[in-house]
């Protein structure tokens, strides 16, 4: 007797191979953008010079971010001998796949399989994620937001299991590597969330616990042995006070009044943008027969009380980045995917607006891409027109299976349409995004440098940039700290010198004959030197100059 396939099984591969050539298939041929290039640059100045306590810029100290995920850069760098761009990307992608694994597990144990499944999807494909995250993979927050996760279910985990010592163990050593990774907000995640925990579970006393200060304990360990070997070679307390400049910088701490009040209003319409196009289920929340719901699942409780006890800490703030809250977005696709099993039936509704909204989004996608090759450059995309059509021919037939699909089933034919929708960007948007970026324009420019100086080594110099550090605590006074670094320059131009010569460009404020040296061009002033190329920089807009001094 035949068996037919699941029908699930078959669109659960085809989304899980589709979401690994959509996230990985672009790593290594997109250029270093954003924050990428600082993060490559740092972890590449441990690479060559085996300094992996104090981070490191241009040969002088980097006081932004603690070093834990340039650790993990430069590891992989020391491992395949190479700094190339994929590297940088790897350990985040490998960090939103195992958020999404997590999910999967916790979500299963304590609520179904379905809803496991789901929720994990809807994580992926969330519109701020899969859509523009991803792209810039080498940023932080997808790997810090892992650590945050994990911190956070092991707490609930634990604590269902009254398992207080692994709970408190656990979730402070997870504390440690965040605030290794990103400074204080590991710190409030966890407080806050023990506090918000405990008072709901009536266990308010447990924060007094022994477990508890054995976990405390081990964060001790951890942040301090990290903080005393950083003491033994530098001044530490600069490090820790910029620390939590940036971490203030980040949360409504230091935000002014009117700014505030902006933010109550302008945040909740950013995170729905966000969410996109899952947030078109938060309607969901708005039923009364929900949040009923809710309160019979002790999981479903935490996921709500979590996001609603830590999200104000980035609400009131007009620093409102996306990747900021990657975090939080895991426990509202739990929310959602529960919802929508506990609504199915609305799925079968096809004069609902929310089917209307789907059917409209899943049609769209064969359509612009069977335009796309009309209207890009064909000198950028090859076979523009049978990638465009493949693409429209595939995104198609997922369509006509959503809209004969009776089962609830078809909201996995919305996200197979997004996921082909990302390879489809891959393919079109991402080549002439790397035409046009500022990145590429940078790395023309560092080759015709080491050209021009017969693959010498040359040096950045000018004049250094003094910053002073101010944390304010309100009527209890404030905290000033004065800091030197390298002049501020795009890191494209450190990350693909390095990258070509395997040498550090090296800052050096007093510029020595016979040299080669990068400095702005309004910095040259009477030094002797014979300009060999001058350029712009296309992140500050500074004029460059490559010199040899006389």
């Amino acid at each position: 007797m035949l068996h037919h396939p699941n029908p699930n099984k078959l669109i659960f591969c085809a989304i899980i191979i589709g979401l690994c050539i959509a996230l990985f298939s672009p790593v290594n041929s997109l250029e270093l953008r954003g924050e990428e290039p600082r993060r490559a640059a740092v972890a590449m100045e441990m690479a060559i010079t085996g300094e992996y306590i104090v981070p490191k810029i241009n040969g002088w100290n980097y006081y932004n971010k603690p070093p834990l995920f340039n650790w993990l850069i430069a590891g992989l760098f020391k491992v395949f001998g190479s700094y190339d761009e994929w590297l940088v990307r790897v350990p985040s992608l490998v960090a939103l796949l195992l958020t999404a694994l997590a999910n999967y597990f916790f979500t299963r144990k304590y609520l179904s399989e379905e809803v496991a499944v789901l929720s994990s999807f809807l994580f992926l494909t969330a519109g701020d994620i899969f859509f523009y995250g991803t792209q810039m993979a080498g940023e932080i927050d997808l790997f810090f937001s892992l650590l945050v996760y994990l911190q956070v279910i092991l707490i609930f985990h634990f604590s269902h299991k009254k398992q207080y010592l692994l709970l408190f163990t656990f979730t402070y050593i997870l504390t440690a590597l965040g605030v290794l990774t990103k400074g204080l907000p590991s710190i409030a995640f966890q407080g806050i969330t023990l506090l918000m925990w405990f008072v709901y579970k009536k266990q308010f006393r447990m924060l007094f616990h022994w477990t508890h200060m054995a976990g405390i304990l081990c964060f001790v360990l951890i942040t301090g042995l990290y903080f005393y070997s950083y003491s033994r070679q530098e001044d530490v307390i600069p490090f820790m006070v910029n620390l939590l400049k940036e971490s203030s910088q980040r949360s409504a701490a230091e935000s002014k009044l009117l700014l505030l009040v902006s933010g109550i209003v302008t945040y909740p319409i950013n995170l729905l943008k966000f969410l996109l196009p899952w947030s078109l289920l938060v309607g969901y929340l708005f039923s009364k027969k929900n949040w009923q719901a809710i309160k019979t699942n002790e999981a479903l409780v935490f996921c709500t009380l979590f996001f609603l006890a830590n999200i104000p800490l980035y609400w009131f703030t007009p620093d409102a980045k996306s990747r900021y809250i990657y975090m939080f977005f895991p426990f509202l696709m739990i929310l959602f995917a529960h919802f929508r099993q506990l609504r199915s039936s609305e799925w079968l509704n096809t004069t609902s607006v929310l089917n209307n909204l789907f059917t409209m989004l899943v049609i769209a996608v064969p359509l612009a891409s069977l335009m796309l090759p009309w209207i890009i450059d064909h000198t950028i995309i090859s076979h523009a027109i049978i990638k465009g059509l493949a693409i429209s021919l595939l995104s198609g037939y997922v369509a006509w299976l959503f809209v004969r699909e009776k089962s609830p089933r078809r909201i996995y034919y919305v996200v197979l349409s997004l996921v082909i929708a990302r390879i489809g960007m891959n393919l079109f948007y991402l080549p002439s995004l790397n035409q046009n970026s500022r990145a590429m324009a940078n790395q023309l420019h560092v080759e015709k440098m080491i050209e021009l100086t017969a693959e010498k080594q040359f040096y950045l110099s000018g004049l250094p940039n003094k910053q002073s550090i101010e944390l304010s605590f309100g009527p209890f006074g404030k905290i000033q700290e004065q800091v030197t670094t390298a002049p501020l320059l795009s890191y494209t131009i450190p990350y693909y010198y390095t990258k070509k010569t395997h040498q550090v460009l090296q800052f050096e404020d007093t510029m020595k004959p016979g040299k080669y040296y990068l400095l702005k061009e309004s910095e040259i002033g009477d030094n002797p030197v014979d300009t060999l190329y001058t350029f712009q920089d296309n992140w500050t807009k500074i004029d460059m100059a490559m010199v040899i001094s006389k």
